[in-house]
């Protein structure tokens, strides 16, 4: 199957849309003929940038939003056949001025992305009938301790 076949109308999110490797993959994603929706926050000193896209107003959706916001990144989900999450603050400068800012967008964020995508993917297994589940179907988080052993080998 040929890239154009395999994207052409397909429903696509790209969380981080406006950054330099996100708004290129924006760029080859709407060449392939995807539909493709962008999520942003604009953060500052982060490298997005809505330059990155203007030549492409009309051909995509964008939303701004933090990622953090986990109801909004459910409704922008819903209905993608895939999301691609390229968001994240990268400068170590940045990092190490603000730690609290960086966990928040690089780990906090990145939960907004995977908790609903967690939930969606539950609710088409559970809509399904057939279970090959050693567990009878019952997948379900757990809490789980971390141990430590003495290696032995």
């Amino acid at each position: 199957m040929l890239l154009e076949e395999a994207f052409e109308g397909a429903p696509v999110l790209v969380a981080g849309g406006y950054g330099f490797i996100g708004s290129n993959l924006v760029r080859r994603l709407v060449r392939l003929g995807a539909r493709v929706t962008v999520v942003d926050a604009l953060v500052p000193n982060t490298g997005a940038n809505r330059f990155n896209l203007s030549d492409l107003e009309g051909l995509i959706t964008v939303h701004v939003v933090n990622m953090v916001d986990e109801e909004a990144m459910r409704e922008l989900m819903r209905g993608r056949t895939l999301v691609l999450n390229l968001a994240g603050q990268v400068s170590h400068v940045y990092s190490m001025c603000d730690p609290h800012a960086d966990l928040t967008m690089n780990c906090h964020a990145q939960l907004g992305l995977s908790k609903p995508a967690a939930s969606m993917r539950q609710a088409r297994r559970s809509s399904s009938r057939q279970r090959a589940s050693s567990t009878g179907g019952q997948n379900t988080c757990r809490s789980m301790r971390a141990t430590t052993a003495p290696d032995r080998h």
